[in-house]
């Protein structure tokens, strides 16, 4: 059974990740689904499977129902800790600042940083008296 398996075309392959990727909305990334064929990943990875757009479109949409879940979820809790977070992922970059509590700005806010090169003034011959 397995040998005609190899056998399938590539579009053949395509279409039963997708089928796949469609039942099963854990499926988030490609060893996942890799798991759930029933042919070989050495064989998905020599059609080239993980290139196909279609596949990676499906596989994100299943992160993105994911995702929308779980914040969901967490805004839906009355645990202060998953509200925090849904806050932090809708946050702006002030509201994120006003929580954190060792926030430091270490850019120049596309000012030129002018330091001032210190040179040692005396001897440069190490060794002498």
């Amino acid at each position: 059974m397995f040998l005609s398996m190899v056998h399938r075309t590539k579009e053949e392959c395509i279409s039963i990740c997708l089928e796949a990727i469609e039942k099963d909305p854990d499926i988030t990334n490609i060893s996942e689904l890799c798991i759930s064929l029933p042919f070989s990943s050495a064989h998905f990875y020599d059609l080239e499977l993980q290139k196909v757009e279609s596949i990676k479109k499906a596989i994100d949409a299943n992160k993105v129902k994911l995702k929308k879940g779980l914040k969901k979820n967490w805004k839906d809790s009355t645990n202060p800790t998953l509200q925090l977070a849904v806050f932090k992922l809708n946050a702006t970059d002030e509201e994120l600042k006003a929580l954190s509590m060792a926030h430091a700005d270490i850019t120049s806010n596309g000012n030129s940083i002018n330091v001032p090169i210190i040179s040692w003034i005396g001897n440069d011959d190490k060794g002498e008296d």
